[in-house]
């Protein structure tokens, strides 16, 4: 018999990952808070809250601060985040470079450093410069639980590799995860680099995701999408879900690297803004921008934000196509919101509003409604701080496999 159309059950264990993760975010959003504010927020029942914050308390993850207030002028025994216990580090890959940062549970920074990549040297000798910065801060911090590593896609989750970066060959047959294993002792958790975003809104942003679909568009160098299900990554069976980078909206348009045509990735990215402005200058002969020799996407940004008409016009370009993605995108996942994240995210109100002109004709109404098309919070970089997401939450998903 083929089992592989049977649908899986979901095991206790996974049910209380769930719990156990919802309650930790819910103690990291209040950072300090009741029992009872906890089954009234999640509909737990008390004794399930009961069990699970009696072993997280064993574990030192949080920890009880004395009796406050509680609703009707109880007084309760309040819970916090033992937030000096551990520390994450994230790992971030891109097209010209790699990040590393030391972070907290509540994404506190504590260590920051960056290298630019030379292609020319190849994938292996940037592996090896990533673990060594690496092995340099956990010599620096000695609490470090988890290494979180995001990178570009598509990456293959169930193979642990990457199928192809475009502009950046060379890692499609190394597994990132195997070769940091080799290396670190601490658990290390690998994922695409619009996931760790969407989760690093999830955990870390002021906005709050408890419930419904978030969708996070990152718009960069590349283009991906994050997508957060009333508080769960939704990976796809391989681990590739929201690829939309390769979702074509054009399909005798542009020819990408992957072997289609006309794909969201071709269109929107901070390398088209740039070659767009770069045709355009003529047109625009006033444009400040005709001043600068090498043109990079935060100038161009600069000089919208100073109203130029050619970086407006540019900047609206990029949120015209941008739309065309988020209406496929809006179509499939029905999101109650999508985040606009990385570089492209400069764009702001004038992205925005651009996004909304090209989105708003194309979509059911009820479907336009219900969603809240906004900028990510996020003045860093939202991967980096994904990547320690990463590896916090899954960390503290099940820490009794790590401790």
């Amino acid at each position: 018999m083929n089992n592989s159309n049977v649908k899986k059950g979901t095991n206790l264990e996974d049910i209380q990952e769930m719990n156990r993760s919802l309650l930790l975010k819910l103690i990291r959003k209040y950072r300090i808070c009741t029992r009872a504010q906890l089954a009234k927020e999640t509909g737990l029942k008390q004794a399930s809250i009961t069990k699970i914050i009696a072993s997280l308390i064993e574990l030192g993850i949080v920890q009880e601060v004395g009796v406050v207030d509680g609703e009707k002028g109880r007084r309760s025994i309040g819970i916090s985040i033992n937030n000096h216990l551990y520390k994450f580090i994230g790992v971030k890959l891109s097209r010209k470079s790699f990040s590393i940062g030391v972070y907290d549970l509540f994404g506190e920074e504590y260590k920051f450093k960056s290298e630019k990549i030379d292609m020319l040297t190849g994938a292996t000798v940037t592996l090896n410069k990533m673990k060594t910065a690496v092995q340099e801060l956990m010599s620096e911090y000695e609490d470090v639980a988890a290494i979180g590593i995001a990178i570009p896609g598509p990456f293959l989750k169930t193979k642990g590799k990457i199928a192809i970066i475009t502009e950046l060959p060379g890692w499609e047959n190394i597994d990132i995860k195997v070769e940091f294993d080799k290396t670190f002792r601490i658990p290390v958790f690998v994922e695409h680099d619009a996931n760790a975003a969407a989760l690093a809104e999830w955990w870390f942003s002021e906005n709050h995701f408890e419930h419904g679909v978030m969708v996070n568009l990152l718009a960069g160098e590349g283009v991906g999408a994050g997508i957060i299900i009333d508080g769960q990554l939704f990976a796809g069976s391989q681990g590739m879900a929201g690829e939309v980078g390769h979702m074509s909206i054009d399909y005798n348009g542009r020819k990408c690297s992957c072997g289609s045509y006309g794909c969201l990735e071709k269109y929107c990215t901070t390398y088209v803004l740039i070659k767009e402005t770069k045709e355009n200058l003529k047109k625009y002969p006033e444009s400040i921008l005709n001043d600068d020799a090498d043109l990079t996407a935060e100038r161009i940004f600069e000089a919208m934000e100073f109203g130029d008409e050619l970086a407006v016009e540019m900047v609206k370009l990029m949120g015209q196509y941008m739309g065309y993605g988020i209406v496929n995108i809006a179509n499939v996942y029905n999101p109650n919101w999508v985040i606009i994240s990385e570089t492209m995210s400069r764009g702001g109100e004038v992205l925005i509003h651009s996004i909304h002109e090209t989105v708003r004709p194309r979509l059911l109404a009820s479907v336009y409604e219900n969603i809240s098309i906004q900028i990510t919070e996020f003045a860093n970089d939202s991967i980096l701080y994904g990547a320690a997401a990463i590896a916090a939450d899954n960390f503290l998903k099940s820490p009794n496999r790590y401790l």
